[in-house]
């Protein structure tokens, strides 16, 4: 009870700190620091969390995770109130997916010959890594835009990978599950089956919300009908060993793009982001186990490099298309090596769908990937963006030409 109200504590301190529309953001882009404070506090370091009570909360973090990825879905492809157009749907797609392979690769052979893995745990393992490792923070946009970075084409290129990368790891997350079932379905269906279930449950659950939605005057009214709905589409997914992230994801897509309160429901659902997000990092931090042997700490080592390495050569191939000042280039590239909160997500997901050293990994790789991509990130972003001369926000949107 003392860690749950701890967790209401914290998901109001969140709420009013780093709210939606705020002049200001702290810390890192992607709040990886509170998955440090989350570890800090659990069983592998002050022990101020006990392992069983961190296991007690597995429920909610489903569940949390779930919502966001609903969060995410309503607001896919939106860069406030303008739609993206479809080039930079296939851009963030296309960098997220060679991202995700040039992540999985060495991490695959690593996994195979340094941490001496099956090739079935290794192809998971290196697929996991992948997926968590090829999203945009979308904080990184309010963090040069609080900043005063001056809009052109460069902060234009950011703001659409952040907005529309994340589809890469929630569909490949569906994929990975789907072919990973385990015995509690009691169905017989083919791996391709399940895939298209996964699919159906987002796609019946989010136009069926659409519909209900419509019939209320006003977005506030709808939030029966959108609880409902994320909890039944959640319960659905996970007992059928499916991904709730990926149909949860698909049901906000939906919503937001067949309801004809979409666009009021994008900064109605943005407002419970912060206050849910910063417990399930906590959550995260506290079921972090980060491994000791040798050859899973050169996994993480392999991947963390690979993840730093795609990411920036991206960025610079990226910077010189769109023609930017050379001095620029390298620092865009770190730019994107901030993580968002799909990879966080994707991770927690995946270490409560494949408990055990595969999971753990996964989920180490991606907090440690956070916190050195936040880091670095943090001084490409500067380096691009803010200049001494921008010393206060400019009166302009982000998406002004």
């Amino acid at each position: 009870m003392l860690l749950l109200l701890g967790l209401l504590v914290f998901s109001y301190l969140g709420g009013a700190l780093v709210a939606p529309g705020q002049a200001t953001s702290i810390g890192l882009p992607s709040g990886s620091h509170f998955i440090v404070l989350g570890f800090l506090l659990g069983p592998d370091a002050l022990g101020v969390v006990p392992s069983d009570a961190a296991a007690s909360f597995r429920p909610l973090a489903i569940v949390a995770t779930a919502w966001l990825a609903l969060v995410l879905g309503v607001e896919y492809g939106h860069a406030g109130d303008r739609r993206l157009s479809p080039r930079a749907f296939l851009l963030g797609a296309t960098v997220g997916l060679i991202s995700a392979a040039v992540i999985a690769v060495p991490v695959y052979f690593a996994a195979l010959y340094l941490a001496q893995l099956r090739s079935d745990d290794a192809r998971l393992l290196a697929l996991g890594i992948g997926l968590a490792g090829c999203e945009t923070a979308r904080q990184s946009v309010r963090f040069v835009v609080d900043r005063g970075a001056e809009p052109g084409r460069l902060l234009r290129l950011l703001e659409e990978l952040a907005d529309t990368d994340e589809v890469v790891p929630l569909l490949g997350l569906g994929c990975l599950f789907a072919f990973a079932p385990t015995p509690l379905a009691g169905l017989q269906v083919t791996y391709g089956g399940w895939l298209v279930l996964t699919v159906l449950l987002g796609l019946v659950l989010g136009l069926t919300s659409a519909l209900l939605a419509s019939g209320f005057a006003a977005a506030e009214d709808t939030w029966s009908v959108l609880l409902g709905a994320a909890l039944l589409g959640t319960g659905i997914a996970w007992r059928l060993s499916l991904s709730p992230l990926s149909a949860s994801f698909l049901m906000g897509v939906c919503l937001g793009l067949g309801s004809r309160h979409g666009a009021e429901l994008r900064p109605l659902l943005a407002r419970t982001e912060p206050g849910v997000l910063l417990p399930t990092l906590l959550l995260a931090g506290g079921l972090l186990r980060l491994p000791m042997a040798s050859g899973p700490l050169w996994v993480m080592g392999i991947a963390l490099v690979a993840r730093v390495a795609a990411r920036c050569a991206l960025g610079y191939t990226l910077a010189r298309v769109a023609r930017s000042a050379p001095e620029r280039r390298l620092p865009f590239g770190l730019s994107l090596c901030c993580t968002g909160s799909a990879s966080v997500l994707l991770s927690l997901s995946f270490a409560l769908r494949f408990p055990g050293m595969i999971g753990d990994l996964v989920l180490s790789a991606a907090a440690v990937s956070g916190v050195a991509g936040d880091l670095l990130g943090t001084i490409g972003l500067r380096q691009a963006f803010v200049t001494r001369e921008s010393q206060v926000p400019p009166p302009y949107a982000v998406n002004a030409s």
